[in-house]
């Protein structure tokens, strides 16, 4: 996922996605289409998705190259290669919107001697990767976080939660009590643990074998939103569970990209 933090009612990031070892940027969106799976599709035969396996991903938009993370069970199993702890809370909130929506572990926690792909960062990616906050590198098997854009996103965020209190008409003593919170009691992480979340979640989409949808209200778009993380309300009514950003075609394209996965397994 590749963010522009601008300051405005909502955050915009553009994705950048690495296919094999070589990333190719979206600039623009495709045009809108069915790309939702009907319920029924999900309950074919192994002969069936073997049999339409070329078409299943043209219509739904999978790449079956992109799910080198996935093992033979259909199961992910990732190895935590950072210690940062707030990078690790977003994946646990990327990593809990998946399973629950998937209603299964799908993804689950491995060792650095079991995993089927790693978590870590890198202080500036370079190359095709610059300027990309985030990416799936299905090629190393690495969902990999640009360090040095992640605490550059903090003072961005700030600035946004601030801005967008003003625009709705908040100020006075109000806003300084707002700016109090998020610079003593880090309403400010709490965002950047959040988007990172819905950043993250994007990515493991892609383990799963989604490419890009081009629905604007789902997380698999090309530029995904998550605008409950840059509103002060929003973030002091968030819970544990965070904000699922899934969306229903969402779902259905990981269930079918998983079920073809399945049938050649």
């Amino acid at each position: 996922m590749k963010t522009r933090l601008k300051i405005k009612s909502t955050v915009v990031a553009g994705l950048l996605v690495v296919f094999g070892t070589s990333a190719i940027g979206v600039s623009h969106p495709a045009k809108a289409a069915g790309v939702t799976p009907p319920q029924s599709l999900l309950n074919k035969s192994q002969n069936y998705y073997k049999d339409n396996y070329q078409t299943l991903a043209k219509k739904y938009r999978i790449s079956y190259s992109l799910q080198s993370g996935i093992a033979k069970n259909r199961t992910v199993k990732i190895y935590l290669g950072t210690k940062n702890k707030d990078l690790r809370d977003s994946l646990y909130f990327a990593v809990q919107y998946w399973n629950d929506k998937l209603g299964r572990q799908v993804f689950q926690y491995g060792t650095k001697g079991s995993h089927t792909l790693t978590f870590n960062t890198v202080n500036n990616a370079t190359g095709s990767n610059d300027g990309a906050d985030a990416w799936w590198d299905p090629g190393e098997k690495r969902v990999v976080v640009n360090l040095k854009m992640y605490k550059n996103s903090l003072a961005q965020l700030s600035k946004q939660i601030i801005d967008n209190s003003q625009q709705s008409g908040v100020s006075g003593a109000d806003l300084t009590a707002e700016r109090q919170d998020i610079a003593v009691n880090g309403l400010d992480k709490t965002s950047r643990t959040l988007y990172y979340g819905a950043t993250l979640t994007h990515e493991l989409g892609h383990v799963l074998g989604l490419n890009h949808s081009p629905n604007k209200n789902d997380t698999m778009y090309f530029e995904s939103d998550s605008p409950q993380v840059h509103y002060y309300q929003s973030l002091k009514n968030a819970t544990n569970a965070g904000y699922n950003p899934l969306t229903n075609t969402d779902v259905l394209r990981a269930q079918l990209a998983l079920k073809v996965f399945g049938a050649f397994k």
